[in-house]
């Protein structure tokens, strides 16, 4: 894969980079057309493996907080509040879900399904259920909590290491590149009261999300940048419990679709 950051943020992240990634690809890869993925999906194999990665990323992050306790300026589970579903979160939530139905529905009638797809239908809905719980749960605490509070300290650091370059290249490209692609929405959290820092580690920690889903082409990374920034949105409005929600309907309305898609080829005998 090309290389997407300077070869010192690279090298920042090597002790937390791979395990995040790989952990990002073996449930997400799993979303893909590929009978070999829900029709395989080991819940309990993957639940207790992202358990031990999680794991390890809290401790790094607790460590830093302890080390240094305003490097960070939230406190270590300020997001984990519990907002109530009312009818401001359907409206803020509900283009998600027309997108990811729509382009879903839309792929599924362009494409023809493999026999042992449409044979296995059932699987969308049970093999389904646990990868939108494990990807839904454990993509939301690594990337919208723990990698992005890793990385607050982290850029600071790195600003300091350059003399200032990493907040003058955020504050004059990165963050209003990304407030345009966003249309003005994560204005308040790109440019914010809490610094700079705040939004580049947002940007930062979406970077990540997004190169796991580098296996799905140009489209994958587009689409995973944008998702990934909407539930950063969601997180710092609603709670990120209302982030891993959204996340976990959203991948299971996915699998929803795709069984639709396999149950009426396999009654139409397009097997």
């Amino acid at each position: 894969m090309p290389q997407q950051y300077p070869t010192f943020i690279d090298n920042a992240l090597w002790f937390i980079e791979n395990p995040v990634r790989r952990f990002v690809v073996s449930a997400r890869k799993r979303t893909t057309k590929s009978p070999t993925s829900v029709h395989e999906f080991d819940f309990w194999s993957t639940f207790w493996t992202h358990s031990i990665v999680s794991l390890i990323i809290f401790g790094v992050v607790c460590s830093m907080m302890l080390i240094a306790p305003n490097s960070i300026p939230f406190g270590l589970f300020e997001f984990w509040r519990f907002d109530t579903f009312d009818s401001q979160v359907l409206i803020d939530t509900w283009p998600l879900f027309a997108w990811g139905i729509g382009m879903t529905a839309l792929h599924s009638i362009r494409t023809r399904n493999k026999p042992e797809e449409n044979l296995r239908a059932e699987r969308y809905l049970t093999g389904g259920l646990g990868i939108s719980i494990c990807a839904g749960f454990f993509e939301e605490v690594v990337f919208r909590w723990l990698v992005f509070y890793w990385a607050i300290p982290v850029v600071t650091a790195l600003d300091a290491i350059t003399g200032g370059l990493w907040q003058w290249f955020y504050v004059e490209a990165m963050a209003p590149t990304a407030d345009f692609f966003t249309f003005g929405k994560l204005h308040h959290l790109l440019f914010n009261g809490l610094g700079w820092a705040v939004g580049s580690a947002i940007i930062f920690s979406n970077s990540r999300f997004r190169d796991g889903h580098s296996y799905q082409g140009w489209f994958g990374l587009i689409n995973s940048w944008y998702i990934g920034m909407f539930l950063f949105l969601v997180m710092f409005e609603h709670g990120l419990p209302m982030a891993i929600a959204i996340h976990f309907l959203y991948d299971l309305f996915v699998f929803l679709v795709r069984y639709v898609d396999a149950a009426i080829e396999r009654k139409l005998r397009w097997i």
